[in-house]
């Protein structure tokens, strides 16, 4: 459940960064639909003044209601946005479609290289298929409205008609028909040949993705147990350094794992390290459970009540005796202000008694490896809040 949280975060995250991009795409674009506006205007381009002026300022509204709404950042964070993005690109290529017809062909990609910024494949369906209608729209609505600047099939058609060209359509409803098969029909080929980029596009940002993810979990998951390893827990208490919030460390240590390793080889000790894992899960949560060292683990849990810990820990305990395992556990209450490390040095010194203890019980001797009584000087359990 943790990892795919991890992964779906990053995918939201790698979202964010999409609709970002994407707007910026808008702005740029904004800004060269200003200049050719301009050098129209100045006679450079010979498109009709009005239609520029009424296809750039639909497209304008379109923009700026796009930007408005994105500086609400409740809609800018959701999910849904990236569909509302596109919806403006789409709205924005069909406006200029039906003023600028003939003079802006390539506009009807716009949603098809905005899409390519997703790695969803519904929005890349989405721009790829609103490009598509797009591109048939505009001929229409533009042909029917009398905005229609392709002059030269306009002449076409009109000599085609006079002559009785059968090849050439004859009717009102022939000439609607001529728009799709002569001009929508070849740029929606075109269109289609640049949304396989688009999709490709789309794949290598779904992997790019994963990878990153696979990546990040191999640094902050342990392999075996799929608990977070040390990398992890160093991390959080580093973060943690001194204890704002009452939570309690429980320290636990796998007796017995080298000699069940000698003993029928290290596959079945890494079971043995994973009935550990799952029942340190079930009682103290996958996302509070860490792997520190080859036998030994660490959960750090908030907001439960001591008696609930100790219950805890004699479950697992119960689970390991059923298994015909043994674990060693020490636990320590931290309190707002505390440093989190001493917390845990007397979690582990408690742990350490208690696996001194069942070394005892069994008439070996602890192994060498386990000095840390030595270190702490003392096989009294720690005072006080531990």
């Amino acid at each position: 459940m943790a990892s795919n949280d991890k992964l779906q975060k990053l995918k939201i995250k790698a979202e964010q960064q999409s609709n970002a991009f994407a707007l910026k795409a808008l702005r740029y674009m904004a800004v060269l639909m200003i200049f050719i506006l301009f050098i129209n205007e100045i006679g450079i381009f010979q498109v009709p003044k009005m239609n520029m002026r009424i296809g750039m300022l639909s497209g304008a509204v379109v923009y700026l209601l796009n930007e408005l709404l994105m500086l609400n950042k409740k809609y800018a964070g959701s999910t849904k946005v990236k569909y509302v993005i596109m919806a403006s690109s789409i709205l924005i290529s069909l406006m200029f479609g039906i003023f600028l017809t003939f003079h802006a062909p390539f506009v009807y990609l716009l949603p098809v290289f905005v899409s390519s910024l997703y790695m969803t494949k519904g929005v890349v369906y989405f721009g790829v298929g609103g490009a598509l209608l797009t591109s048939t729209l505009a001929e229409l609505i533009a042909y029917y409205i009398g905005t229609w600047a392709n002059d030269f099939l306009l002449e076409l058609l009109e000599r085609g008609l006079q002559a009785e060209i059968s090849l050439v359509p004859h009717s009102y409803y022939d000439a609607a028909l001529f728009c799709l098969l002569y001009i929508a029909f070849p740029r929606d080929l075109v269109i289609i040949g640049f949304s396989t980029l688009s999709i490709q596009s789309s794949r290598v940002r779904r992997i790019a993705v994963e990878n990153q993810y696979q990546a990040l979990k191999m640094s902050e998951y342990d392999t075996l147990t799929g608990l977070k390893n040390r990398n992890s827990y160093e991390n959080l208490l580093a973060s943690i350094e001194k204890v704002q919030n009452e939570l309690a460390i429980i320290y636990t240590d796998v007796n017995g794992l080298h000699e069940l390793n000698n003993s029928k080889g290290h596959t079945a000790g890494d079971i043995m390290l994973k009935d550990v894992a799952d029942s340190l899960s079930q009682n103290f949560g996958t996302d509070n459970c860490y792997r520190v060292g080859g036998d030994e683990f660490v959960c750090v849990v908030n907001g439960v009540s001591e008696d609930k810990l100790v219950n805890r820990i004699k479950s697992i305990e119960l689970d390991m005796d059923y298994l015909g395992y043994s674990v060693s556990t020490g636990m320590c209450f931290a309190e707002p202000g505390d440093d989190i490390h001493e917390i845990v040095k007397l979690a582990e010194k408690k742990m350490y008694v208690s696996k001194n203890n069942y070394y005892k019980a069994m008439g070996q001797d602890m192994p060498r490896r386990s000095h840390a009584i030595a270190f702490y000087g003392t096989e009294d359990p720690a005072e006080g809040k531990c």
